[in-house]
């Protein structure tokens, strides 16, 4: 059944991922694997639910009330994925970019018969990802004022996205 609901999206991109798959000492597939096993256990034990990988990206939804869940599965995610590259031991500045989001999207099963999965659709899984290829974490204000009181942001400049006349208000989360 496919419902609308307010949740907390999670969008996070490989920055430079295209240099470092053709410079990986281990087979591409096998560092793949460890990469959406480990970061998928930040998501999770944050109280996400992984949505689906895309490449190297991953796309994970949250609960309505876990913005500071999501930022920090958001730091956890950052960090694991340093490990990962600093342990192939290249030149390649590779690092994750994350952008978190908040809104009502509508959620369900779709696809086809032969591939029927759990998906997300609706703006914020839209602003999240384009807000995601920030060096760091990067929060909608409809996040930022779900954040508690000891969670550090500074403005960003906002982000024109080409559907809106409006900009959207970003924030970029401090990391500890």
């Amino acid at each position: 059944m496919n419902t609308s609901v307010d949740r907390v999206i999670l969008f996070c991109d490989c920055h430079d991922f295209s240099r470092l798959q053709l410079v990986l000492p281990d087979p591409l597939l096998e560092f793949m694997d460890s990469f959406y096993r480990v970061c998928g256990e930040c998501v999770v034990a944050a109280g996400g639910r992984i949505v689906k990988y895309i490449g190297d990206s991953i796309l994970a939804v949250f609960p309505e009330d876990a913005a500071d869940r999501a930022v920090a599965a958001g730091a956890c995610l950052r960090k694991e994925y340093a490990t990962l590259v600093s342990a192939q031991q290249t030149n390649v500045d590779s690092d994750m970019e994350v952008g978190i989001s908040f809104g009502q999207i509508e959620e369900g099963i779709v696809g086809h018969a032969t591939l029927r999965s759990f998906d997300v659709f609706g703006e914020c899984v839209n602003e999240a990802a384009m807000i995601g290829h920030h060096r760091g974490i990067a929060v909608t204000d409809a996040v930022r004022v779900r954040l508690s009181k000891k969670t550090t942001v500074r403005a960003l400049e906002p982000y024109h996205l080409k559907w809106r006349a409006d900009p959207l208000v970003v924030w970029e989360v401090g990391e500890a």
